[in-house]
């Protein structure tokens, strides 16, 4: 009897053998890569990561150059408000005193002496008290070396602004460097005794500072720009108040002096008419001599 042939398990089959041959290349053979692209697929189909890289490099750099720039204006602006003494002016921005500062060189001619002189002239027809002042003459020649007519005001106040725009907002005096704005209270409470006098009051100071608000946003130069225009009615309302405040600061210390003197003197004489020996009258000396 004849047995079968066994089949080896350890043969591999042949579609088995096929399929590794066709997994494994020979070695022989050169490996298969992929086709490169063409030129109209990279248009069609961009490397977004190179573009998103080198947009978003721009966009920082872009970023830095203009906080850069804004940094340097703003500097620039802080140290030009710094140096004026329009820093010491309340709720003014870098903006309005960069128009003030403009406006005042293209305004500031011979012919502006005539427009703050033009305005105190105003101030008089709207306030009669103004025009006392002026016109008193004991007043005017009781100091001779100070501040008196229209034309010596006109020159004090244009000296001033000059000093608030192109200057440090101090002036030289006596005692060292004073701020222009405590000066102008002082200015201020050196008027308090026209009070009694010329029968001046506080409203006058508004109505000066209407006439230059009135005068000084018509000018050219300022009427054009609506920052310069804001600016000057905000520098004129701060000097005018300034003064204001003085003037009845020291009305008020006069009063209080003058109570203080009144109530000082009736002491005086009540204790003077206490102290004083009272004489004796007619019937207490005829008692003392052993009368009824």
């Amino acid at each position: 009897m004849f047995r079968s042939p066994r089949r080896n398990s350890a043969s591999p089959s042949p579609a088995a053998s096929s399929s590794r041959e066709l997994r494994r290349p020979s070695q022989g053979s050169p490996s298969v890569s992929p086709p490169p692209p063409s030129a109209g697929s990279l248009l069609a189909e961009p490397n977004e990561s190179a573009f998103t890289r080198s947009a978003s490099y721009r966009e920082r750099r872009g970023s830095r150059t203009s906080h850069e720039g804004q940094g340097r204006m703003h500097r620039a602006a802080s140290v030009v408000a710094a140096t004026s003494g329009l820093c010491s002016i309340d709720n003014m921005s870098l903006s309005q005193a960069s128009a003030i500062r403009k406006s005042w060189k293209h305004i500031n001619t011979k012919g502006l002496i005539q427009v703050v002189s033009r305005c105190f002239h105003k101030a008089e027809s709207r306030c009669p008290a103004v025009a006392t002042a002026f016109s008193n003459t004991t007043f005017l020649s009781a100091s001779p070396a100070t501040t008196r007519s229209v034309a010596d005001h006109t020159k004090f106040l244009l000296t001033l602004l000059d000093d608030l725009i192109e200057g440090s907002g101090t002036v030289s005096g006596p005692n060292g460097d004073v701020q222009v704005m405590q000066l102008l209270r002082d200015y201020g409470a050196k008027h308090a005794h026209l009070r009694d006098s010329c029968n001046l009051r506080a409203e006058a100071w508004e109505v000066f500072g209407e006439v230059l608000v009135e005068s000084f946003v018509k000018l050219d130069g300022v009427k054009q720009n609506k920052e310069a225009s804001r600016g000057w009615r905000l520098l004129i309302a701060t000097v005018t108040d300034r003064l204001r405040c003085g003037f009845e600061q020291e009305v008020r210390l006069q009063r209080r002096r003058s109570s203080l003197n009144e109530s000082a003197q009736t002491e005086a004489s009540s204790s003077a008419m206490q102290s004083r020996p009272r004489s004796q009258s007619g019937e207490e000396t005829f008692l003392r001599r052993g009368g009824l």
